[in-house]
């Protein structure tokens, strides 16, 4: 039998008519047919996971891949990031696609890019991620996290929406906020992040190590976080070219690469950010100078 799950966006639930017009839609058409079964969804009750490299989307506790065999996205420009991994799961686990190219989007959010680079296989944290934070809740609270753990938002920037989260109290006052869409990830104690900024596939990029200050988890440099430079031919080959591959996954040149430094000696990407900080922040005059040669270089390929 063909399942098909039709995935929109309902904001309003108590507003919202799509919901019973479109199941007025499917009744029509599921009466009709013994080899056809429609199923309707708003994508803020999906959960969206990775789970030691293995991504996963959740619909009432089951496992997407496992109940359905076509996924139709409407209204895909509503929730960008998310349709993004919609794509993904499908692809990994081919499972067929309608409007594919409603989805085929630049990977600029946390959930996406966590399950792009598990499929590819680069090292990330696990990740529980719902567009609604009251399933989000749901979820964590069903599957009892490890306290402390990480809690920032897809969409957040420098630092901004993200917290070291020590009890359900604290937990459920931020997820009781009107700003929708957070990340869950375990808390992996560090001494720092690596800022891998790439300039192409072939430039030796430039590399600097972000540290928290005391009392913060944050290493990010706009949370007061401190940076050193490090040249990158210091740096072990493997984080080097594994960033690169995250950069090209993502479809980005210009890029920076945060790279978690576990305090075990183990690391993985956090992220890659499509616009890094060039002409602020720290070491201005060294990115001018990483940015100037690679526009150059492209004035020599063209010759």
């Amino acid at each position: 039998m063909q399942k098909v799950l039709i995935i929109s966006n309902i904001k309003d639930e108590a507003r919202s008519l799509q919901r019973p017009v479109v199941q007025k839609f499917m009744d029509g058409i599921n009466a009709s047919h013994d080899n056809l079964h429609l199923s309707f969804c708003a994508v803020q009750e999906l959960i969206f996971t990775v789970t030691d490299g293995i991504p996963g989307i959740q619909l009432q506790g089951n496992e997407l891949k496992d109940v359905y065999t076509v996924f139709h996205l409407r209204n895909a420009n509503m929730f960008p990031d998310y349709a993004s991994a919609l794509q993904l799961y499908c692809g990994h686990y081919g499972i067929r696609f309608i409007n594919e190219g409603d989805s085929n989007m630049s990977y600029f959010g946390k959930v996406s890019q966590g399950l792009l680079y598990a499929i590819n296989g680069i090292p990330t944290p696990d990740f529980v991620s719902s567009p609604r934070n009251s399933n989000l809740f749901a979820y964590l609270e069903t599957h009892a996290p490890v306290y402390p753990f990480i809690l920032k938002h897809n969409n957040g920037i420098k630092g901004k929406d993200n917290y070291l989260i020590q009890d359900k109290k604290q937990l459920e006052k931020i997820l009781l906020q009107e700003n929708q869409g957070y990340v869950a990830q375990p808390f992996i104690r560090n001494k720092g992040e690596l800022r891998v900024l790439t300039f192409g596939p072939d430039m030796i990029p430039m590399v600097f190590q972000k540290t928290a200050v005391a009392g913060t988890h944050l290493n990010n440099t706009s949370q007061g976080g401190e940076a050193i430079e490090i040249d990158a031919r210091n740096v072990d080959p493997a984080i080097i070219e594994t960033a690169k591959k995250a950069a090209k996954l993502t479809k980005r040149t210009i890029a920076g690469v945060d790279v978690l430094l576990a305090n075990d000696g183990s690391w993985c990407i956090l992220e890659t950010n499509s616009t890094p900080s060039l002409a602020s922040g720290v070491m201005v005059d060294k990115k001018q100078r990483f940015y100037s040669e690679y526009l150059l270089s492209l004035g020599k390929e063209m010759q």
